[in-house]
């Protein structure tokens, strides 16, 4: 892994950040997702008006923060934004999840710690206590399975799920007309009704 510099924290911002914004953030009711993009935003998260943070989420560093419209992140979920942290439209990030854009090379004892950014695709599941490391890319529609731990870019539309987290099979749907087709014996109406 090539490390890469990560900008400099704004020293104002980010002292006002722990002093006031953290706190103000996780003593908020738990609906008040309007509240807390307002302080997410005073800090300089760039965020939609439909994203909806939970009171727990941990986030030491809102300005690296990018967001689309209509993303979920759960209770409990830790976003160490070290490096700038994407998360496009729709994407999901389950309670407890951790993304770490900050992280340490345990072959090189005494070396810098590694920075890389993280993107969450649009439409990307990424399920409860999982671990996303630095770099990592997770595509648009891929789904993350609970306590894996994601080392590497995960592709569009893939499950992937393990420690370390590894492609299982390709995410699909079932057609407009299986969904809509009653299955033999199932529920529909008897004939002639």
């Amino acid at each position: 892994m090539n490390a890469i510099e990560s900008q400099p924290d704004p020293p104002i911002r980010s002292f006002l950040w722990k002093l006031f914004g953290r706190r103000l953030f996780s003593m908020s009711y738990h609906n008040w997702y309007a509240f807390r993009r307002r302080i997410l935003r005073a800090f300089g998260a760039r965020i939609s008006d439909t994203t909806n943070f939970r009171p727990t989420v941990a986030l030491d560093r809102p300005w690296n923060l990018r967001c689309g419209r209509f993303v979920l992140v759960g209770d409990y979920a830790l976003l160490l934004a070290r490096c700038p942290i994407t998360l496009g439209d729709r994407a999901v990030i389950s309670q407890r999840t951790s993304l770490l854009t900050e992280a340490r090379d345990h072959t090189r004892p005494g070396a810098s710690p590694i920075h890389k950014p993280i993107t969450i695709g649009a439409d990307a599941w990424v399920a409860t206590d999982a671990l996303v490391l630095p770099g990592v890319t997770i595509g648009a529609g891929a789904v993350i399975g609970a306590r894996s731990m994601v080392d590497a870019d995960v592709p569009e539309w893939t499950i992937a799920a393990g420690d370390p987290a590894r492609p299982l099979k390709k995410r699909e749907f079932p057609s407009a007309e299986s969904v809509t087709t009653p299955a033999p014996g199932g529920n529909s109406p008897p004939a002639g009704s």
